[in-house]
């Protein structure tokens, strides 16, 4: 199910802004709509689809946009004033960060890339499978031998995130091999059977679902990583509020509220996978409480066990309120095994962050946070 995103002050701005660049293109806009919103360290990062026509006819772009640092602009970008200030605009996929993204969209060169590879197989599609800004993009390789994927991140992390692969794959866990990787911030991985959980969801027993889910945690947990993970998002509930509040100033008292919220220490780290949801999660098809796949490890490390939780339940909260059969009822069942307050602060901090990139109604993604805050004794 399809949710149009929450209309904010700063994306009014922001269509000014790319109304602007429509007219120094010397074209005028056909349609403009926001289509990913999501909160970074440099501000909000929004990304539009920009319709225009022009004397020579009509075009469609992908554009993003952020918060410049020092008033700089790399290389494929640009610097536009509007109302709202000075944002930073690149063209999708010449993401500044994110150097070898270009590359993987291009299918002359992902031939030239799989020809090294000594793929002797014919390319029959490319097909962006995620993408963050400036932060990483998977695209998904379709060739006559079978799928492959493009890992895009950022130049200085490629040897940490190869390191992570290498990790789980020594371990025995069943994440994608590492094929190849280059120093522009590129991985290419093989694919991996089983079929995506969120697939069988409704067909399965929560609790048996839950069960596999706590057995495989237990495995990472096994894992001999010494790479911090991502911090845990209780770590990050101040962060959360502030910005849910910028971004929706209605809701900013309830934002603080929820940011009053009681955060428990955490305990001593464990190899957590950082990102854990069901999205994550690949499943045997003869029996969908084996889980036989596990994607995106570039976060797991050394961390806060109660990162996975929290992420596993605010995904599934997010799925439910999508319409996704049987979300909500493996929701219900972890949050029953919930063992400390701190998963609840970090779950109120991932739904501000749900909020905050429009994949839950803001009113909803706040309403939700303060729910789970402690009843006064």
């Amino acid at each position: 199910m399809m949710r149009t995103m929450t209309t904010t002050d700063r994306d009014a701005g922001d269509r000014e802004v790319l109304e602007a660049i429509a007219e120094a293109w010397g074209a005028r806009v056909v349609d403009c709509a926001l289509i990913s919103r999501e909160s970074g360290a440099r501000g909000v990062v929004a990304g539009w689809r920009l319709d225009v026509e022009g004397d020579d006819g009509a075009s469609s772009h992908v554009l993003y946009l952020d918060d410049p640092e020092d008033g700089l602009a790399p290389a494929g970008t640009a610097l536009v004033t509007g109302p709202a200030g000075t944002r930073r605009v690149w063209r999708y996929p010449e993401d500044p960060a994110l150097p070898a993204l270009a590359t993987v969209a291009v299918p002359d060169a992902v031939r030239v890339l799989l020809g090294r590879l000594g793929v002797e197989a014919e390319l029959t599609g490319l097909e962006l499978a995620s993408y963050r800004p400036g932060r990483r993009g998977v695209v998904r390789i379709v060739t006559t031998a079978g799928d492959l994927y493009a890992k895009v991140t950022r130049p200085d992390r490629v040897d940490e995130l190869a390191a992570r692969h290498d990790a789980w794959q020594a371990a025995g866990l069943p994440s994608p091999p590492v094929l190849a990787r280059s120093s522009t911030g590129l991985l290419v991985l093989g694919a991996l059977p089983g079929r995506p959980a969120p697939d069988v969801l409704a067909e399965v027993d929560p609790a048996a679902f839950a069960d596999a889910v706590a057995e495989l945690r237990d495995r990472i947990a096994g894992i001999p990583l010494d790479l911090p993970a991502r911090p845990g998002a209780a770590a990050r509930l101040d962060w959360y509020a502030e910005r849910f509040g910028a971004l929706h100033p209605h809701l900013a008292g309830a934002a603080a509220e929820v940011a009053r919220m009681p955060v428990p220490s955490a305990a001593d780290p464990v190899v957590v996978h950082g990102d854990l949801h069901v999205g994550q999660l690949l499943v045997d098809p003869a029996d969908p409480t084996r889980i036989v796949g596990v994607l995106d490890v570039d976060t797991s490390g050394l961390g806060d066990a109660t990162n996975d939780d929290a992420a596993m339940w605010a995904h599934l909260v997010v799925s439910a309120s999508r319409g996704l059969p049987g979300a909500a009822a493996l929701a219900d069942e972890l949050r029953g095994r919930w063992s400390t307050q701190r998963i609840a602060a970090g779950a109120a901090a991932l739904l501000l962050g749900h909020g905050l990139s429009g994949h839950l109604p803001a009113e909803e993604a706040v309403g939700l946070a303060l729910s789970l805050a402690p009843s006064p004794a």
